[in-house]
């Protein structure tokens, strides 16, 4: 078991979830979707 640790070790690619463009779009609209929430969603989906 101890051979297949190397191999396994040039596999793995680390995620970069800031270049997703669902992040960006969420990071883009965070701001207003936090001002608005209490009034429009809050009853509904709660606090």
């Amino acid at each position: 078991m101890a051979d297949a640790a190397p191999a396994a070790r040039g596999i793995y690619n680390p995620r970069r979830p800031q270049a997703s463009p669902l992040f960006r779009l969420v990071s883009d609209h965070l701001h207003l979707l936090q001002t608005v929430y209490d009034e429009r969603f809050a009853r509904e989906y709660g606090p």
